[in-house]
């Protein structure tokens, strides 16, 4: 069978059994074949069907970062962000809540702020003390630790304010220029 047609057969299978367990099932699964084969419009759209399929369940965490993936990935940076911070609150001891913390971190240091810059360190903290705690060992608790360093090493150079940073940067930016007598 394609990946096509395992789509098609999950998509009539949710059709076929509307209202089961098995429909709903299908219905995730056909969401994360679309976002395994790069279809992230067709996934998040799956996604939101799963969500209104259900109330709960133990697959609610994982359709959550899914759909907020497939958000991120359509570059709707936003509603991705909203995405990762319901499942950081909603589903604390779920495994997709370490995933939720590395995947928010990585989208706050794309577009580095002062305040997106501390809030990625105390996300991608706690998933790297989440993971060291032997919980959810792997990938995710490897991936915050390596992001984690330069800015642990960024914040030990010397407790100096962002604003006394930018400061600085400014001050040798103005000793440089003036020389174009």
């Amino acid at each position: 069978a394609t990946n096509q047609s395992v789509v098609v057969q999950l998509n009539n299978i949710a059709k076929k059994h509307s209202g089961t367990k098995a429909a709903s099932n299908a219905q995730f699964l056909a969401a994360s074949e679309f976002f395994d084969q790069g279809k992230y419009t067709e996934a998040a759209a799956a996604f939101t069907l799963y969500l209104g399929m259900t109330s709960g369940g133990p697959l609610a965490a994982a359709a959550q970062f899914g759909l907020a993936a497939s958000q991120d990935a359509l570059g709707q940076k936003e509603k991705a962000q909203k995405g990762y911070e319901q499942i950081i609150t909603q589903h604390v001891n779920a495994p997709e809540a370490l995933q939720a913390r590395v995947a928010l971190a990585k989208l706050l240091l794309a577009n580095p702020t002062p305040e997106g810059t501390d809030k990625a360190r105390a996300l991608l903290l706690a998933a790297s003390q989440e993971s060291q705690s032997a919980r959810i060992p792997g990938f995710w608790g490897r991936e915050a630790q390596r992001m984690l360093a330069p800015l642990q090493a960024e914040g030990e150079e010397g407790d100096n304010s962002e604003k006394e940073k930018s400061q600085k940067a400014e001050e040798k930016k103005s000793a440089v220029e003036p020389s174009s007598e």
